[in-house]
């Protein structure tokens, strides 16, 4: 006998294979690097990544071939009521579990795939400029919904549980190409620098008496004093 479909047609459970795995990945990486000047470096780097064991979510135990009769949706994972005639359904043996209705699912099946090109050029400071100029051409690619938990909250759920390789392409959150500059700049203004305000040395008959904008106890050359000199005025 087949359990009456009743008992489970209104509950909106959600379920995870008890044999679930935990994900992880493979990363690898290889470069070069030139200086083309003192101070600037050119740096090409190759990046890949490959995930397993993603969690994917499905619509577990949807109808496995379409309704003979041309006249019954195929029930979803919203399917909870005899609206959606998942009574029929099982009557007719479409069910690969024909005493439940679609549920959620949860398995640790997904994959992923991540190349990247990233090329940078780095300049340390001099002259007062230094910047760092970056630049990645990638692709990533996946099984299944992309989004937390891999619910398909957001319009993203795999369309065939009995074949996840419908569903492999660029992943949700692919960025083919990415260009960031990072670029800093000192003015030459100011105290120190090449076009500094104000008097900032000064030098008479060889002797400074002006260094960095502060008087020195230089006495340059001699103090001529004409008729009539009485002496220093306090």
């Amino acid at each position: 006998m087949v359990p009456s479909l009743t008992a489970f047609e209104t509950t909106n459970n959600w379920f995870v294979d008890p044999n679930i795995k935990n994900p992880y990945s493979d990363q690898w990486n290889f470069g070069v690097q030139e200086g083309l000047s003192p101070n600037t470096t050119l740096t090409v780097n190759y990046v890949g990544s490959s995930g397993h064991r993603l969690d994917v979510g499905v619509t577990g135990n949807q109808a496995t071939v379409p309704d003979p009769t041309g006249k019954l949706l195929v029930p979803s994972v919203s399917c909870y009521t005899t609206t959606c005639t998942p009574a029929l359904v099982a009557a007719q043996g479409r069910f690969r579990f024909p005493y439940l209705v679609p549920i959620h699912y949860d398995e640790s099946i997904g994959k992923s795939w991540y190349h990247g090109l990233q090329v940078s050029l780095d300049k340390k400071a001099s002259r007062g400029l230094s910047y760092l100029l970056s630049y990645t051409w990638s692709k990533a690619i996946d099984v299944g919904a992309d989004e937390w938990f891999g619910t398909g909250t957001n319009g993203t759920s795999v369309q065939n549980p009995y074949n996840l390789q419908g569903d492999k392409g660029l992943a949700g959150f692919d960025l083919p190409q990415i260009f960031t500059a990072n670029v800093v700049y000192e003015l030459p203004f100011g105290k120190g620098r090449q076009f500094a305000t104000g008097v900032r040395d000064v030098f008479v008959n060889g002797q400074q008496v002006l260094k960095d904008g502060e008087p020195t106890s230089a006495r340059p050359g001699q103090v001529v004093r004409g008729p009539g000199w009485s002496g220093w005025k306090k």
